[in-house]
């Protein structure tokens, strides 16, 4: 069953903007609740403890719990789930952000981006997958990858950040690679962190790409990266924060996609390290909301839940999360 545990509030999309100067959005795909007590029995694991550590997750004071069934079916997907996250009402399965009426909904995203935010949308998945786009894009179907990727530049947001793209030449190759696009519109392209931190100014549009990419243009599980180029989550957000910051204020999304595929490949121990890299990323808002207390919302939540995650009682969560499962496949929700 595709449920999950949202970890704060998630209020009307106008009332974030309205109330609070700056919004971390955090969007752990596929994670359920199981995947939050996986990762916190590890910490208890690695900290010689029993039961669980609470997680960064788990430290958000206001908790509850959300089905997810979207407009016409009782399971959902990301593209449907992160478009209604992203714009407060249901679609359909494979749907980013669309209206058959041709009257397209407006992400939170946008309405940031309308009230003068600098707005930020990161993701270890690529960057026209189905929940980035829920917050850029309105295309029918979520495989849409090219026309998705051309809304990309058009949001004109600040800050895009994480895995690569989707079909950058479109479905038959022969279409205008996105990246010369986005860079005739104005963005700044890099394959570095520091190289973004280095800019002399920071009023300028950016994209990062991760140096090293996997399989469908995402960044590898942190289980795989020790001998790549490697750019967690939390560096990603680091980042993110001092290019975004500005008197306005900003929105960002932060999507820890390879929970789901995790999930999806039944690697238990690439959950617990996707769920300790977005862990990690989640402790980088949280230093940065200690420094503007009364200005800041953090929300953690799920699209879904994927793979029906469950302990046994006999697990050494340590060694697991160590132990690289080759069994993969491709299929996302």
């Amino acid at each position: 069953m595709k449920k999950f545990i949202i970890i704060a509030i998630l209020l009307a999309v106008t009332t974030f903007v309205n109330a609070q100067k700056y919004v971390f959005l955090f969007i752990g795909d596929g994670m359920g609740q199981s995947d939050v007590d996986l990762y916190e029995a590890y910490l208890a694991e690695k900290d010689g403890k029993e039961g669980f550590v609470q997680s960064n997750i788990s430290k958000i004071p206001l908790l509850s719990m959300c089905t997810t069934h979207c407009k016409n079916r009782r399971i959902t997907d990301s593209g449907a789930a992160g478009s209604a996250i992203a714009c407060g009402q249901k679609f359909n399965v494979g749907e980013i952000s669309y209206s058959e009426d041709g009257n397209q909904p407006k992400s939170i995203a946008k309405v940031a981006k309308e009230k003068g935010m600098k707005v930020g949308i990161i993701s270890t998945a690529p960057m026209n997958h189905a929940t980035p786009a829920a917050f850029y894009a309105n295309q029918a179907s979520r495989k849409s990858y090219y026309q998705i990727g051309l809304q990309l530049s058009e949001s004109n947001f600040d800050f895009f950040g994480g895995g690569g793209l989707l079909k950058p030449t479109g479905n038959k190759k022969d279409e205008k690679d996105l990246m010369t696009i986005y860079q005739e519109e104005g963005y700044l392209t890099f394959t570095s962190l520091k190289a973004i931190a280095a800019l002399k100014s920071h009023n300028t549009k950016v994209i990062f790409t991760n140096e090293t990419l996997d399989r469908e243009a995402s960044i590898p599980y942190k289980i795989d990266r020790e001998d790549l180029p490697n750019n967690s989550l939390a560096e990603i957000v680091e980042t993110a924060i001092v290019h975004l910051d500005n008197p306005k204020g900003f929105f960002m999304m932060v999507e820890g996609g390879k929970i789901d595929y995790a999930a999806h490949d039944n690697d238990a121990g690439s959950i617990i390290g996707e769920m300790e890299d977005f862990d990690n990323a989640i402790a980088e808002a949280y230093k940065f909301y200690l420094q503007h207390k009364n200005e800041t919302l953090i929300i953690i939540t799920a699209d879904h839940e994927t793979g029906g995650v469950s302990l046994v009682t006999n697990q050494t969560l340590e060694s697991l999360a160590n132990r690289k499962c080759r069994c993969r496949n491709s299929e996302q929700s």
